[in-house]
């Protein structure tokens, strides 16, 4: 379970963290993943706009993609944008932040 400091949400220590594996985080903003891409670690919204589908299970594609697993929808996730332009562009992510080990969404 993922609990507030000092207005951040904290994760979890790094070196503790599965780096193969999505963690789902809910925040006062909404749905959160945080994963691992290309050896550090990325935060991206949890649902897609076309219909609330579960990002937090599309893998990631070489160019840094996820596709929703529901409509196929796929978006960049370094900027949340829609690739094909077919729906909106997915919520903006909070900051990620890593202090003395410890991941936190700010």
């Amino acid at each position: 379970m993922n609990r507030q400091v000092q207005g951040s949400v904290f994760i979890g220590n790094a070196s503790e963290l599965d780096p193969l594996e999505t963690h789902l985080v809910e925040t006062q903003a909404g749905r959160f993943c945080v994963r691992r891409w290309r050896d550090e670690w990325i935060v991206h919204s949890a649902v897609c706009p076309h219909m609330l589908g579960p990002l937090n299970e599309a893998e990631l594609d070489k160019h840094g993609n996820i596709t929703c697993p529901w409509h196929g929808y796929r978006f960049d996730v370094s900027t949340g944008q829609n690739i094909d332009a077919k729906c909106n562009d997915l919520m903006q992510a909070p900051r990620l932040i890593e202090r003395d080990g410890k991941l936190y969404l700010d």
